[in-house]
Order: C-alpha cells, then structure tokens, then sequence
C-alpha cells in the first residue's frame, strides 16, 4: 500500500472537494448503511481506510465507531472536523504491514475503496477476520473486473497505480471463502443508489459490494 504521506491535506481537498462527488458519497453511504443494518442493527464498528469520515459520520448515528488510516492528514481532519473525544479509537495504522490495533471484537468491519491497495489482500482479510466478533459482517466495496465489458470500462475509469490489487468478482469471493467468510448479500455498486443483484450486472460493471459474514 502506499506510504501515508501520499495521503496529504492537499489529496483529500482535490478528491474529495467536487459537490457531486459529495452527493454521490451521502447516496451510496446511505444505501451502505442500510444494508449493514439489515445484518447488524448496532453494535461497535471499524473502518479501515476512512478517508475524510465520510462514512464515519453516516455510522456514528447507531454505532460506536472506531477507525483506522494510512494518512495524519486524514486522522488530524477527523478529529477536528468531528470534535471527536474519543480520539484513541481511531489509529495510524497500515494493515498489510501492522495488526489492527484495538483490543475488542468488532460487530462490523468496513473497507470501501482500499482493499485494491493491498499487494496482500489476504494477510488484511485475515486480520479483518480476526477482529470481528462471532457472526460479526465485513462489509466489503472494491473495483473489479471481470468480463470484456468490464475490464474495457476498469481501465477507463480504476487503471491507476494505487490500484495493485485487481480481481474479478468471482476471485474476490475465493478470498473472502478462503479466508473464512460467507456471503450475505452481494451487489452491483456502480448503480447505487440502486440495489442490482443480477449476476450479469455484477460482472459486467466495475464496482462490486458484498456483505460477508465471518464463520
């Protein structure tokens, strides 16, 4: 993954400052929300890679949240764009090379647009597992491709060279298998807010979203 220093204030500022691409983070993060609530109504949450907070923010109404990141930029904006008193939730932390760093068991784990950062998606998947609680849901958002259509339109759109990690939907669901997981509901993202659960859209648009859970 790359160093945090990557992650600047100036990053977050330029990826995150478009007003549509906040309308389109509030839809989709509601939609998120939503469908892990189905699963897990409350309970204590991490989120792996929380950028800006945004879907910190969505969460925090029914969970306790805790949070790790690569970036002191993205952990000094937390903090002070949410007044946060209970700083020591959310940590420094590169998962492919540390332990996540709290001593609880977690009911859900979220990673959205990062497990493609990991030259070894395994080794944080299991470290996920590990964390969570019995029954606890990973909640699961990555680009993938995985027929002609969706690899032409991947690199349109995800070719970038953060991205090391590139799957098709059905390597993705290997891993998570392999890894000790089992599928809970699984869905085309690139509609949100539409819900697609047809196995011809999955594989044909590039941003998949699971909701797995540990057994």
């Amino acid at each position: 993954m790359k160093e945090g220093g990557h992650y600047t204030v100036q990053y977050f500022r330029e990826h995150y400052g478009s007003r549509l691409y906040q309308l389109y983070l509030r839809m989709r993060n509601a939609c998120i929300y939503r469908a892990v609530r189905a699963y897990k109504p409350s309970g204590r949450l991490l989120e792996i890679g929380f950028g800006n907070g945004n879907l910190i923010r969505t969460f925090a109404r029914r969970f306790e949240c805790y949070g790790v990141d690569v970036s002191p930029a993205a952990l000094q904006a937390l903090r002070e764009e949410m007044g946060l008193v209970d700083w020591e939730r959310f940590q420094l932390c590169d998962v492919e090379r540390e332990p996540i760093p709290f001593d609880v068991a977690f009911d859900v784990v979220c990673a959205l647009n990062v497990v493609e950062h990991f030259f070894d998606p395994r080794l944080v998947l299991e470290r996920v597992h590990r964390t969570l609680a019995p029954g606890g849901v990973f909640a699961l958002y990555l680009p993938t491709r995985s027929n002609r259509l969706s690899r032409w339109l991947y690199r349109r759109l995800y070719d970038v060279e953060e991205h090391v990690y590139r799957p098709s939907v059905s390597e993705v669901r290997a891993l998570l298998r392999a890894v000790g997981f089992r599928p809970c509901r699984e869905l085309a993202a690139h509609l949100f807010p539409l819900f697609v659960s047809l196995e011809s859209v999955m594989e044909a648009t590039n941003l998949y979203f699971g909701i797995w859970q540990k057994v």
